[in-house]
């Protein structure tokens, strides 16, 4: 009897369903361009001619379509938000190296300026020291105190060190007044020589002095550029190469600007950047199964520093907005 009603139901349902003939297919098995990496959206994954004709007249004739995307998927894969990544850095680190623009009005020098006060809470920096003769100490000191530098006290020319007017540089300093740091200045008052190993060697002790001085002291050390290498000349070593050898944790920063001295190819490469991006050294070989043969990235970004900061070009409505933020974020830190 079971079976009889089984049989009755099937037959009613074939009566009233009418048969489906489905088509089996297959799952589509698209290749994510880079596979289990989360990707930033620093640059526009997308290639224009304009692009394209641009990187030929560099002399990258055998460059395709293909290879410019890649290269800026990978930017996208390995690039930091810069803020966050120096933050990290700091807490890991002894001394962080930032280098010092030769030009003020420098996106660079006003980033350091509005992220001192994240790096004194979240990293607990305590000093910045200064590439500034230790003879300007005592205006420093005062300058803590008052909030003004007073040029009686300086025994040479402030204006030969960025210090006798309204510019960015006093900005900074005046963030890091805020925000609660000690002031030091580092370098001997000898006069400057080219690839002087001493002076390097006593501008390190001076920050080695901070470390020892302090339990659980951090450093971020504004100096030019050149002071913040790994590789020596000879017996000239620059600092952050001497702390290096020391086993201090240090690690250094530096920047390209497409007002500056950026390479024609990274301004070609970087045309969609709208926000700055940090790429560290060690990450750029790392990822180099992502770059295409034809544009290798380790051979355009700079290798001698730990973490270089790329900036994009500012039209002059963006700088306008870009002050205000600033000017916003300072009013706030106050």
């Amino acid at each position: 009897m079971i079976a009889q009603i089984a049989t009755i139901g099937q037959i009613q349902t074939r009566k009233f369903l009418p048969k489906i003939k489905i088509q089996y297919k297959p799952p589509e098995t698209a290749k994510p361009p880079v596979p289990y990496f989360e990707r930033n959206g620093f640059l526009q994954e997308e290639v224009s001619r304009q692009e394209l004709s641009s990187m030929y007249d560099l002399g990258f004739v055998k460059m395709t379509a293909q290879d410019l995307l890649e290269t800026k998927t990978a930017i996208n894969v390995i690039g930091y938000n810069p803020a966050t990544k120096l933050i990290n850095v700091l807490i890991e680190s002894d001394v962080l190296c930032f280098s010092r623009p030769g030009v003020d009005h420098h996106p660079h020098l006003k980033f350091l300026t509005t992220l001192l006060p994240r790096l004194r809470k979240e990293a607990h920096a305590s000093h910045l020291a200064l590439a500034l003769p230790k003879c300007l100490q005592r205006l420093l000191d005062v300058f803590v105190v008052t909030g003004e530098l007073l040029p009686n006290l300086s025994p040479i020319n402030l204006a030969d060190y960025g210090l006798n007017s309204q510019n960015d540089f006093l900005e900074l300093l005046k963030a890091a007044r805020l925000a609660g740091y000690q002031l030091v200045a580092i370098e001997p008052d000898s006069p400057m020589k080219a690839f002087d190993p001493w002076r390097e060697q006593a501008m390190a002790a001076n920050i080695q002095a901070i470390l020892k001085k302090q339990e659980r002291a951090k450093v971020i050390l504004l100096a030019p550029d050149r002071h913040l290498g790994y590789t020596s000349v000879g017996e000239w070593m620059p600092i952050a190469g001497v702390l290096k050898e020391q086993g201090i944790a240090v690690c250094t920063v530096n920047q390209y600007w497409q007002r500056d001295f950026m390479p024609k190819v990274l301004t070609c490469l970087l045309r969609t950047l709208a926000r700055p991006v940090a790429l560290a050294s060690k990450d750029i070989k790392l990822f180099a199964a992502l770059q295409s043969r034809s544009f290798p990235l380790e051979h355009i970004l700079p290798s001698n520093w730990d973490m270089t900061i790329i900036y994009p070009k500012i039209s002059a409505g963006r700088l306008t907005i870009l002050k205000r933020t600033l000017d916003s974020l300072k009013k706030f830190f106050q």
